[in-house]
């Protein structure tokens, strides 16, 4: 990994306690380290809630960690921790880290992670807004954006109907049921449809027509 590829590095220092019985710091160690990194990174990157961590009510789950041991590290021993998301998918986002000796330069460890976002409700997993994907964007400008093709088209068609953020859509399957719903984030929703997070129509979706009339909205919900 090359240092130039890093926005975001914080420097820690190996304390007693992290050392083992073999004069090293202990291999689990670096697994706190990754996720201090990561709570800076979030903070650094403008991301962290104005009352603090939690205070918005929003779930981001660890689902995955992963690391390569290539050398060790030892009491007092200064160590750069280097993060960074590298890809941006539909309900998750990945990071990259390497640590190494601040003296050296030798690398100690390397290892990834994976976060998902989580609806607080139902704990299964939920499209990332788009104010958190924007700034994960200005801050990484090189992050990977892998959503699915579904996702990005709705999100295309999406910029060009929006009025006042509300949608009437009407959904049909092959079975030619019709199902008439109601929502400020289309992209979202047909997410959830097809992710049979919502009741109703899921499956072998064939259109979609969407209605922007304000007053067509609430004449049908009254």
């Amino acid at each position: 990994m090359d240092v130039t590829d890093f926005n975001h590095k914080i420097t820690i220092k190996v304390r007693f306690h992290e050392v083992d019985m073999l004069g090293v710091c202990n291999n689990a160690v670096y697994i706190n380290y990754f996720e201090h990194a990561r709570l800076e990174y979030v903070k650094e990157a403008g991301l962290m809630p104005e009352g603090g961590i939690f205070s918005d009510g929003r779930l981001f789950f660890m689902v995955r960690n992963e690391i390569n041991y290539r050398g060790h590290s030892f009491y007092d021993d200064e160590l750069d921790i280097y993060s960074k998301v590298s890809y941006i998918k539909n309900s998750s986002f990945g990071y990259d880290h390497f640590i190494v000796r601040k003296k050296t330069g030798e690398v100690i460890v390397d290892g990834k992670g994976v976060v998902v976002f989580v609806d607080p409700k139902t704990r299964k997993s939920t499209p990332l807004t788009e104010e958190f994907i924007e700034k994960i964007k200005k801050f990484e400008p090189g992050v990977q954006i892998l959503w699915t093709s579904l996702r990005a088209s709705l999100l295309a068609k999406q910029s060009v109907v929006r009025m006042k953020n509300y949608y009437i859509y009407i959904l049909t399957n092959k079975n030619t049921v019709l199902y008439v719903g109601v929502t400020n984030d289309i992209a979202r929703r047909i997410w959830e449809h097809k992710s049979k997070l919502i009741e109703g129509l899921q499956k072998s979706i064939m259109w979609i027509n969407l209605y922007i009339m304000k007053s067509l909205m609430i004449q049908i919900q009254q």
